[in-house]
C-alpha cells in the first residue's frame, strides 16, 4: 500500500508448513505374509533417506531392521516391504542416520487356508495336460499316501488351479527326480501387477546340453502352453537333482512364490497362481496354501 492507501499495489502469497516426515501405513493390520505398503512425504529427496521394519523397542539403525530400503531419492512416494509372520512391528524413516519417524503395525495371528489340488489317491484329480507324455499314476506315494504322479522328462506336463484366492502365496508339495534324472523341472505360472511370469525350480540350470540354463530358446523340444508369455524366473531345484536318488523318497517342500518372485523383482507383487508346470519328476500332495 502506498501513502496509507486501501488499494493494493502488490501482493504474494506464501505458506508456513511443518517439516515433519509423513509416514503412514496402508493398513494397521495386516494378514501373515502380505505385503506391507508404506507411504512416505516430506523426505529430503536425498539418496541416503531410507525406511526400516524393525522389532518392536529395537534402535533405528539398519543393522537392527528385519528388512529396509532407501526411499529412492524421493520426496514423496510408497515403498512395499515382504510380508512378515503374526506380531507387532515399527515402521522407521530415517534420514542417513538421523532418526525421524516411527508408526507401528500388526500382523494378526490367522489360521491358514489350504487347498489340496492333486493327491492321486482316487485317480486324477485335475486335468493333466502335456506337449509329449501324459502324466501316469505310480502305486507309490510320499509319507502317508500310495499313490503319486508322475511326469516324464521333457513332458511339459501342467495342470490349471483356475482362479485362486490371491492370498495363496505358497506351493507346497512332495516331490522326488522320479524318471527325470537329472533333467527335471516343477513351478508355477503367475499373475503378478507387472504381468505373467513362470517361477520355474530346475534341475539343469547352467546345464549345457541344448537346455539352455536360464535361457530355454536352445531347447529342442516343443515349448507347452504355459512357456509361451511371460519372463522366466528360473532357480536351482530345491532338491537332490542326481541319478541315485531318481527313485528315493518323497521330500516335503513349502515355497513362498512370492519370495521368489521378488528376488528378481523386488517391487513387483503376486496376484494369483494360474498354473502347475514339470518337465519332469515324481509329485504328490500339490496344494496352495495363503501362509
Amino acid at each position: 500500500f502506498f501513502n496509507n492507501s486501501f488499494d493494493a499495489e502488490a501482493s504474494k502469497a506464501f505458506s508456513v508448513v511443518s517439516d515433519e516426515v509423513i509416514l503412514t501405513s496402508e493398513k494397521e493390520i495386516y494378514d501373515p505374509e502380505e505385503l506391507i505398503h508404506i507411504s512416505f512425504d516430506r523426505f529430503r529427496g536425498a539418496g541416503s533417506d531410507w525406511i526400516g521394519v524393525f522389532p518392536v523397542g529395537t534402535d533405528a539403525q539398519p543393522e537392527s531392521a528385519i528388512q529396509w530400503k532407501y526411499a529412492q531419492g524421493l520426496v514423496a512416494g510408497m515403498l512395499n516391504f515382504d510380508g512378515l509372520a503374526p506380531g507387532t512391528y515399527e515402521v522407521k524413516a530415517s534420514f542417513a542416520t538421523l532418526y525421524k519417524k516411527t508408526i507401528t503395525i500388526t500382523v494378526q495371528d490367522i489360521a491358514a487356508v489350504t487347498t489340496l489340488y492333486e493327491d492321486a489317491e482316487g485317480g486324477f484329480d485335475q486335468n493333466w495336460l502335456s506337449t509329449n507324455v501324459p502324466v501316469s499314476i505310480l502305486n507309490v506315494g510320499a509319507a502317508g499316501s500310495t499313490h503319486s504322479i508322475r511326469a516324464q522328462l521333457g513332458s511339459g506336463s501342467y495342470f490349471s488351479f483356475g482362479n485362486p484366492d490371491k492370498k495363496m502365496k505358497f506351493l507346497e508339495l512332495d516331490t522326488r527326480i522320479g524318471t527325470a534324472s537329472h533333467m527335471g523341472n516343477f513351478g508355477v505360472k503367475i499373475k503378478t501387477t507387472n504381468g505373467t511370469r513362470r517361477i520355474l525350480f530346475s534341475s539343469y540350470m547352467n546345464h549345457s546340453n541344448g537346455h539352455g540354463g536360464n535361457d530355454l530358446s536352445g531347447n529342442a523340444e516343443p515349448l507347452p502352453p504355459f512357456t509361451q508369455d511371460g519372463y522366466i524366473h528360473n532357480h536351482p531345484g530345491p532338491t537332490d537333482y542326481y541319478l541315485e536318488t531318481k527313485n528315493g523318497s518323497f521330500v516335503h517342500y513349502k515355497i513362498n512364490i512370492e519370495d521368489k518372485l521378488r528376488i528378481l523383482e523386488p517391487d513387483n507383487e503376486l496376484i494369483s497362481i494360474t498354473l502347475f508346470t514339470s518337465a519332469g519328476g515324481d509329485f504328490d500332495n500339490i496344494k496352495l496354501v495363503s501362509h
